[in-house]
């Protein structure tokens, strides 16, 4: 918790995980604040935390899917260890790639796992609205909110070799 400055006024203390290298050194998963809660997902592990704004532990929203493969070990906490290790560690499981409030009653969870995708919309109380797993070369979304999920589009070079500016795509996801 900090304040507008960017002084921290207070840590809050995360549950223990399995694979504590693994949730620090990978990128992915994400934090949400609504206003009312504060939403947490690392990249390796299929819960969502849900806490207080104060950083009291609230809930855990199990993300049940028989798609996600957790981890069988940690990685090395040595950084020339962990960069050795991670294509071989990483070849198997899968991750969570990002989590965004897509409305403001549900959570867009996107998963990640060797050239597939998947996610999964669950309401802030962790009932399962909507999933769907294993979908090929799944585009990796970038941003989620109003019901609309976004990512950034790199054109290929133009005839004169250049790369054109980037685009946003924008979809709407409509709810079953």
């Amino acid at each position: 918790h900090m304040d507008p400055t960017g002084k921290e006024l207070e840590v809050f203390p995360m549950p223990s995980s399995k694979v504590p290298n693994a949730v620090w050194r990978l990128r992915g998963g994400g934090l949400i604040a609504d206003g009312e809660h504060i939403f947490y997902a690392s990249s390796v592990e299929a819960q969502v935390l849900k806490f207080a704004l104060d950083g009291t532990f609230d809930d855990q929203l199990v993300l049940d899917n028989s798609w996600f493969q957790f981890p069988r070990r940690d990685l090395s906490p040595d950084a020339a260890a962990f960069l050795r290790e991670l294509r071989k560690w990483g070849a198997d499981i899968t991750t969570i790639d990002r989590i965004f409030e897509l409305t403001d009653q549900t959570l867009f969870v996107q998963y990640g796992k060797k050239g597939e995708g998947g996610y999964q919309v669950i309401s802030k109380e962790g009932v399962l609205i909507a999933e769907e797993m294993g979908i090929p070369m799944m585009p990796k979304f970038l941003h989620g909110e109003y019901g609309l999920l976004y990512r950034v589009i790199q054109p290929s070079r133009d005839s004169e070799g250049e790369y054109p500016n980037l685009y946003i795509q924008t979809y709407r996801f409509v709810m079953p």
